[in-house]
Parts: C-alpha cells; sequence; structure tokens
C-alpha cells in the first residue's frame, strides 16, 4: 500500500516537472509569435513611411514641373506683348483703371495645396498594432508567462507534500524503533 502511494507521488512529481517546461516551451512560441508580428508592423510602418515619402517627391516633382510650365506660359506672354507686330500690348487702354491690370494672374500668385489629398500621414502606431492583433497576442504571450508560473508554484507545492511526507514518515518510524 504505502509502496503504491509512493509510486503515484513519483508519478505526480514526474508530471508536475514536465508541466512547467511545455507551459515554458509555450511561453516562448507565443512570444516568438509577437516579435514576429511587431517586426512585420515595424516593416509596414517603413515601407508606409518610404511610400509617402515617394508620393511627396513625385507631387514636389509635379508642381515643380506645373511651376515651370506656369512661367514659361506668362514669359511667352511677355515676349508677344513687347513684340511690335503682335496684336496683344502690354499698355492698358487709356480709361481702363491701372489696378485691373495688376490684378492679373501670375505665377506667385496662384495659390495651390500644399499637398495632395491623397498624401495621407502614416498611422498611429497604436492603429497598426491593431492591425496586427498585437494587444490580443501579448495578452496571449504573458497568459502563457503566468501558466509557467502557475505550473512552478504546483511543482514547488508537490515537492514540499512529499517532502513533508517524507520527514513525517522518517519521524514515524523513529518512534517505532
Amino acid at each position: 500500500k504505502r509502496e503504491r502511494a509512493m509510486s503515484s507521488v513519483k508519478e505526480l512529481v514526474e508530471e508536475s516537472k514536465k508541466n512547467p517546461i511545455r507551459r515554458k516551451t509555450e511561453a516562448a512560441k507565443r512570444w516568438g509569435i509577437v516579435r514576429e508580428a511587431e517586426a512585420d508592423a515595424r516593416k509596414k510602418v517603413e515601407e508606409l513611411k518610404k511610400e509617402r515619402e515617394i508620393q511627396w517627391i513625385e507631387f514636389q516633382q509635379e508642381e515643380a514641373e506645373r511651376e515651370l510650365a506656369s512661367s514659361e506660359i506668362w514669359e511667352m506672354v511677355a515676349k508677344a506683348n513687347n513684340g511690335s507686330d503682335n496684336l496683344m500690348s502690354t499698355s492698358a487702354p487709356k480709361d481702363a483703371p491701372a489696378k485691373e491690370i495688376d490684378s492679373l494672374p501670375n505665377s506667385s500668385s496662384i495659390v495651390r495645396p500644399p499637398c495632395p489629398s491623397s498624401f495621407m500621414p502614416v498611422p498611429p502606431w497604436d492603429s497598426i498594432e491593431a492591425h496586427f492583433n498585437l494587444p490580443l497576442k501579448r495578452a496571449h504571450a504573458r497568459a502563457a508567462d503566468e501558466a509557467v508560473t502557475d505550473a512552478s508554484g504546483i511543482l514547488l507545492n508537490t515537492l514540499f507534500n512529499i517532502d513533508t511526507a517524507h520527514r513525517s514518515s522518517f519521524i514515524a518510524a523513529k518512534t517505532c524503533l
């Protein structure tokens, strides 16, 4: 009877020793998943930043081309107005007020938006984390860490109980002698 009890206790101890190891392996896997998701999120942020940078450069190039085209047009208009055989003249009619001529648009007075409407900033890190489901993955990894702690506590309790049983049986055997 006593040997059967000791055998079952040994099996319980062996199982209790294996459990924290399994739990620790599971926790390591969970944290690996978190690290991979974080790396994917950082990579996505870098891709978005590069994409926004390319969009901004393209936008600036388009703006420069528009400015250049606009200035070329105004130069052509000015040359045409300076030519003697053209119908266009830079002088205003004698009865036209001077401010009407001054109100003609030039390339510097045309108002343009500072950036294209499609140019959006990189989303905040919280939304990127949510996209990659990082909060939930971290919660699972923390739960796996807690399971390791719990399994280790169970092992310690089991070993303590076994030690107490051994001491008790040792004291009982000594008193019987």
